[in-house]
């Protein structure tokens, strides 16, 4: 699966704000309703729990801190 992590607007906001965010687009995972690439989102929340497994992955797979 590709994954592209891009900065941008939101083409649509729920809270009506125009502020860049990260998102993250999946180029051949094709929207059934807009035809286009699917787009996530993540909040900061999501974002340090993605970090936080990716780190405990590192120390389990290679046995050493990662800085």
């Amino acid at each position: 699966m590709n994954i592209k992590i891009c900065k941008g607007k939101p083409e649509f906001s729920e809270v009506g704000h125009d502020k860049n965010t990260i998102w993250v687009q999946f180029p051949n995972c094709i929207s059934l309703t807009t035809k286009k690439p699917f787009k996530w989102f993540p909040t900061y929340k999501q974002l340090c729990a993605i970090y936080m497994k990716l780190d405990e992955i590192e120390k389990e797979s290679w046995g050493k801190d990662v800085q």
